[in-house]
Parts: structure tokens; sequence; C-alpha cells
């Protein structure tokens, strides 16, 4: 049954996808240029695999895929997650290039705070990937990345959140 459920779907979205944008759906209706969903595409596929409230913030984990990592497609998914989360003020997020990176529901369970000596199994799969952590809070905003073992901060507004001293 959920094999015929899941054909039916494969071979609607074909249907769809086949039809030219000038052909005509739904009544009367014609699908224009920029009605047409593919004209609108981003360039970049991600998403939130994580959207969570902390203390007087959120905290979001985002899977993006690793081939258009760079500090522009950064730049550009930190302004659409902002903007898409204005509220509260104070936003963290997590950005992974790998599933193997994002904990699953019961290592979240069973994790305690880091301490130095202790490095959950997952922090391979954090190293030998791309990844990004950004901040926004008091507006200010910054990020850090690493890609191909390099790591580099970016301030977007502000000052850097992500290295200020302890006095």
């Amino acid at each position: 049954m959920l094999n015929k459920i899941l054909l039916g779907a494969v071979l609607s979205s074909a249907i769809i996808q086949s039809t030219p944008a000038s052909a005509h759906c739904c009544g009367s209706y014609t699908l224009g240029k920029k009605d047409y969903p593919g004209s609108q595409r981003s360039q970049f596929r991600y998403i939130i695999v994580k959207n969570a409230l902390l203390h007087d913030g959120r905290l979001l984990f985002v899977l993006i895929e690793e081939q258009p990592f760079s500090e522009s497609t950064l730049r550009e998914l930190f302004r659409l997650v902002s903007k898409r989360f204005p509220q509260p003020e104070e936003l963290h997020v997590a950005v992974y290039t790998s599933l193997e990176q994002i904990p699953t529901p019961e290592e979240e369970d069973r994790d305690e705070p880091l301490s130095s000596d202790r490095q959950p199994s997952r922090d391979m799969g954090v190293q030998k990937h791309a990844s990004a952590v950004y901040i926004r809070w008091e507006g200010n905003e910054s990020f850090i990345y690493v890609l191909n073992g390099t790591e580099k901060t970016v301030i977007l507004k502000g000052k850097d959140l992500l290295h200020q001293r302890k006095e």
C-alpha cells in the first residue's frame, strides 16, 4: 500500500514538473514565470532539523549540502534564518553538512555537559565535515566556520561574540 502511495506521489511530481510553465492548471489559472516554483529556487538547499527555545534565546540546528558550503553561502543562510526568526533577539545556529554530525534524540538524551576529557564519538564527524556556528545577540552578529580544516571568523555586525575574553 505504501509503495502505491509513494509511486503515485512520484508520478504526480513528474507530471507537474514536465508541464510547461505556460500550461493551464486548475481551471483557468495559468502558471506564469513568477508563479513557477523553479524560478525562485534557492542557490542552495538546507533544512532546519532542530528549533528550540533556550533560556532567553533560540537554538537552531541546520543541515546544508556540503558542495555549496562557503562563506558567501553562510552569509546568505544566516540572513535568511535571521529574517525568519527575528525573535527572540538572541539566536544561536549550528550548521552541519553531514547527518553524522547531528546528535540523534537518544544521544541528546544521554549527553552530559562536555568536559575537557570527554569527546562524544560524533565529534569525529564534526571534524571531518564542514560546519559553522552563528550567534546574534545584543545587536551583534558573527559566525565561525571550518572548511577543509581551516577555521575563519566573520563579524557581520558589531563585535565578535565567539572569541570574547573572559575577565
